[in-house]
């Protein structure tokens, strides 16, 4: 619960302390499904999001909705934080682009 409120109140090194001091499961995950990884990206903490990838933060888990970290950087559009996730997926090589047959966005929504 402290880890999950210095991450939603974007205390970078409180965030840093609780983890270094082991016995910590970043990848743990709410009554909701949520990720601590999940809360830094909808709060637009660019900090806290590359600390927790560094950390070995799961970018591929998904929430009870079915909502992973990037799909909540998007719905707040968090767009560093998008640009930021993306970067690390295409690392991973998970792909990034759409598939053919896959309509794109439409509207204003640019990276």
């Amino acid at each position: 619960m402290e880890l999950k409120n210095a991450v939603e109140t974007g205390d970078i090194d409180k965030v840093e302390r609780i983890i270094e001091s082991g016995g910590v499961d970043i990848n743990a995950q709410d009554e909701q499904g949520r990720t601590l990884l999940m809360f830094a990206c909808r709060k637009g903490y660019l900090r806290i999001v590359q600390y927790l990838c560094y950390k070995g933060a799961n970018l591929d888990l998904k929430d009870k909705y079915g909502y992973s970290a990037l799909t909540h950087a998007a719905a707040n559009k968090r767009i560093h934080i998008i640009r930021e996730l993306i970067s690390r997926l295409a690392k991973l090589g998970i792909p990034t682009d759409y598939p053919a047959n896959m309509p794109k966005p439409s509207g204003d929504f640019v990276l």
